[in-house]
Parts: C-alpha cells; structure tokens; sequence
C-alpha cells in the first residue's frame, strides 16, 4: 500500500504502481510523503464532512493515507561547543577552583563563593569581563 504522485496528483495503489508504455511517457512519478510538524504525539487520522487529517497536525491527507505515509522531520542537535576552563588559586588556602564556560550564559565555578553568590563569584565575574575583551 502506497501513496504515489503522478504528475502532481496523489494516487494510492495496493502494490507497486504500474502504467502502460503509453500513460508512462513523460510521466513524472515518485513516492509520496506528507511532512508534518514535530509533535511528541505520533498521531492519527480523522475523517470527516471535509476530508480526511493528520491529527495532531490537521494536515489535509488523502483518505488512504497511513503512518508509514507521514515524516516527521528529524530533530537537529548540535554538536556542543568545545568547554573553556580556567584555573584559579584560592586567596585563602592552596586550594584551586576551576571556572568552565558552556556558552555564553553558562559559566560554573567550583569555588564555595559560586554556590554563596549564586553562581557569580568573583572569579566567574573576572571570566566574564576577560571574555568580553
């Protein structure tokens, strides 16, 4: 069971789509795909008055349409950028602390002030403004 399009107009055929040597001259066929919108929800179909949908897309799908028939496009994940750390002695004991910045909004400190100011202790503030320069 297959959906095809066949010079721009979706045909379903119950096996592989056949023409005779004179309906195939010129004729454009490939297999037909409904792309739909990322959904955490794999979905269904509805049929009505109207037509037949994709839910939860409400895309409009010939009435013959399954699941193997719909793609959901591909979520891109990025590859994670490569982590800066940077060293810092303790000015109170021998002690190093380590600030490592994720991104630009992330930036992590080891040091007990980290957790007392709330993530921006003095040396994620001296990242910060080395990092603006």
């Amino acid at each position: 069971m297959a959906l095809w399009n066949v010079n721009g107009e979706i045909v379903f055929r119950e096996g592989a789509l056949t023409l005779s040597p004179n309906e195939a001259n010129g004729t454009i066929i490939s297999r037909h795909f409904y792309n739909v919108p990322k959904s955490n929800v794999i979905g269904g179909f509805l049929t009505n008055n109207k037509g037949t949908f994709h839910t939860p897309s409400w895309l409009k799908v010939h009435p013959q349409t399954t699941l193997a028939d719909i793609i959901q496009p591909k979520i891109k994940v990025e590859k994670p950028t490569k982590k800066l750390i940077f060293e810092f002695e303790s000015s109170s004991s021998d002690k190093k602390y380590y600030v490592t910045v994720i991104d630009s909004k992330t930036i992590k400190c080891t040091c007990p002030g980290a957790w007392r100011s709330q993530g921006n202790c003095k040396h994620v503030k001296e990242v910060r403004v080395n990092l603006t320069k």
